[in-house]
């Protein structure tokens, strides 16, 4: 079936163990020229070698016809730094033609869409403690990363790099929290505490809103 597969680009962060749990995703991106065809034995290939795969489809057509996905924008800079794996990743040139503009509102869509995931995990009684304060960490992080490439304080691949200690230390600087949670950060009882923190940096999605005005 690979005649009908353009590229198959992985990106995202895989293979992380965090509270010695298992909870992390193998992400790709695969481009078709024909959904039509049956791609069975790919993703049994695929589900073979990667654990808890999780992949998107778009075809050729779709790509070329420029179809906006969810914040886009935001997605085109990670998918054009992702590892290739098969084929030629075509996500760097679309990235190049996204304005600024674009990029900030696609930004702030993503930011309000991962606040709604957090509460929405938070409040469940469908997950257990463990998982919550994993995924509280996972995207206080990733929000208060969204916000300072909102607000031009730094850019992506600088971000990628950053300690927990120097991510804080820089929201706590740019007044979007307003006191630096590092000290008891890598404490894993503290998921009251995690919340807090996330609710003192959701506030500030107002802030960004007036960005726009």
């Amino acid at each position: 079936c690979m005649k009908n597969v353009s590229s198959i680009v992985l990106y995202g962060s895989m293979y992380k163990k965090i509270f010695e749990i298992d909870i992390h995703d193998t992400d790709l991106i695969i481009v078709v020229k024909d959904p039509q065809n049956d791609f069975s034995e790919l993703f049994i290939y695929l589900r073979g070698i990667f654990k808890n795969l999780d992949f998107h489809i778009y075809t050729e057509k779709e790509i070329e016809a420029n179809i906006p996905f969810h914040t886009r924008e935001y997605v085109l800079e990670y998918l054009a730094k992702g590892i290739c794996l098969y084929g030629e990743n075509c996500f760097p040139g679309l990235y190049k033609k996204v304005t600024s503009e674009q990029y900030k509102q696609s930004i702030f869509i993503r930011t309000i869409a991962h606040i709604q995931m957090v509460r929405h995990v938070y409040f469940s009684n469908k997950h257990n403690f463990e998982y919550k304060i994993f995924y509280l960490k996972k995207y206080i992080q990733r929000i208060g990363k969204n916000m300072l490439l909102f607000l031009d304080v730094s850019d992506y691949d600088s971000l990628e790099r950053i300690s927990a200690e120097h991510l804080f230390s820089e929201l706590t600087k740019n007044g979007l929290i307003t006191k630096s949670p590092t000290e008891g950060f890598n404490d894993f009882k503290l998921l009251d505490f995690y919340y807090h923190i996330f609710c003192d940096l959701s506030e500030k999605i107002i802030l960004l809103k007036e960005k726009f005005k």
